[in-house]
């Protein structure tokens, strides 16, 4: 049996910056609302 394994990498600015990281509400957050880090669009990245 043969498995694929994928890799992903960034920088931890893109994950836990106050501003821009995708892993924490950020300076914008409102309760009840989709004000966070998190539902903003995002580029995509360089393949």
């Amino acid at each position: 049996m043969r498995f694929c394994q994928l890799s992903v990498v960034s920088d931890p600015r893109n994950l836990f910056n106050d501003t821009t990281g995708i892993y924490v509400p950020g300076i914008t957050y409102q309760p009840n609302t989709f004000n966070a880090n998190y539902y903003q669009p995002r580029p995509a990245g360089k393949h």
